[in-house]
């Protein structure tokens, strides 16, 4: 019987000790885990994003912006009219920044992160392959500045809010987007831009394709290229 509780106490032993070598196997599991997870977040941290800009809707500095609105949120105003408009910016990378970049980093693009795979820097930076594989890829433009290149030449653009605008009928619409009328597009005198505005049923007034030019605080250039 010594011997038999000799054998049972020799085996729970060991028993204990692959339970603890266990649970000590686990514990360092979850710390490498955790360790991993901090250092993805310091690489997301350290994300190479667009360059900041400040644009504060209610008290715009003279300028071109990108815009995008609705028709329906056009209204008739005594010598012109408004507009509610969605005021954006083109997103800008430093092209520093983009050719310190390194496989296994983050960029930000079109607010979403992406992380990087592969990188290519021969003339354009191209992440993880071309645009059909899902990757992205970035031009220069001049002034050590590149931009996101997409689909049709597309570019990404970062929204800062919206402002209603009046619109005086002294400035004429000029809209080379549409080319239903002439390929050359048209302009639409002050006076009839309204009518004009709230009625055509051709192509889309967005940010990668309308503009107004702001100064001292008023409108006074209103413009929509054409977008394939």
């Amino acid at each position: 019987m010594k011997r038999r509780g000799i054998i049972i106490g020799i085996a729970l032993l060991i028993a204990g000790a692959g339970v603890f070598g266990l649970l000590q196997l686990q514990k360092r599991a979850k710390v490498a885990e955790i360790i991993s997870d901090e250092a993805e977040w310091d690489l997301k941290d350290a994300a190479v994003r667009p360059l900041p800009v400040r644009i504060d809707v209610n008290k715009l500095e003279d300028g071109i912006y990108p815009v995008a609105f609705d028709q329906k949120e056009i209204t008739k105003a005594e010598g012109g009219y408004t507009v509610t408009f969605e005021l954006f910016n083109l997103d800008l990378y430093d092209a520093v920044e983009l050719h310190q970049m390194e496989v296994g980093g983050y960029i930000e693009v079109d607010g979403e992160l992406m992380k990087i795979d592969s990188l290519s820097k021969v003339g354009r930076i191209v992440v993880n392959g071309s645009i059909e594989e899902g990757g992205a890829e970035f031009i220069p433009i001049g002034g050590g500045v590149y931009r996101y290149q997409g689909m049709d030449d597309v570019a990404t653009y970062t929204s800062f809010g919206k402002v209603t605008l009046f619109v005086p009928d002294t400035i004429d619409f000029v809209d080379l987007g549409n080319v239903e009328e002439s390929m050359a597009g048209v302009t639409i005198p002050g006076e009839k831009a309204f009518d004009y505005l709230t009625t055509i049923d051709y192509g889309y007034f967005n940010q990668y394709s309308t503009t107004i030019r702001i100064e001292k605080g008023a409108v006074v250039g209103f413009s929509r290229s054409y977008r394939p």
